[in-house]
C-alpha cells in the first residue's frame, strides 16, 4: 500500500491517492482536500479515510473503529 499526493485543480486542490492490490487486481482510490485546509492533520484523516474504504472493499470490518491516530473517546 503506498499513498501518492498532488496539486491538481490549478493548485487549489491537494489530491491524495492509495495504490495498492486486492490479490491480482490493482485498487486505486482517490481523496482531494482544499491546499488551504491541507494541514498534517487533515491530511493524515484524508489518507485514514482512505484506508478504511480500501479495508471495507477488502471485506475487512472497521464498523465502530476509530480512524488511526484519534484520541480515545472519554
Amino acid at each position: 500500500m503506498e499513498f501518492t499526493t498532488e496539486n491538481t485543480n490549478n493548485g487549489e486542490l491537494l489530491t491524495i491517492t492509495l495504490i495498492s492490490k486486492i490479490g491480482a487486481e490493482d485498487y486505486r482510490a482517490q481523496e482531494s482536500i482544499p491546499v488551504l485546509q491541507a494541514d498534517a492533520d487533515e491530511i493524515r484523516r484524508a489518507k485514514a479515510r482512505l484506508i478504511s474504504r480500501f479495508n471495507e472493499r477488502n471485506g475487512k470490518s472497521v464498523v465502530g473503529k476509530p480512524l488511526p491516530g484519534d484520541a480515545p473517546h472519554a
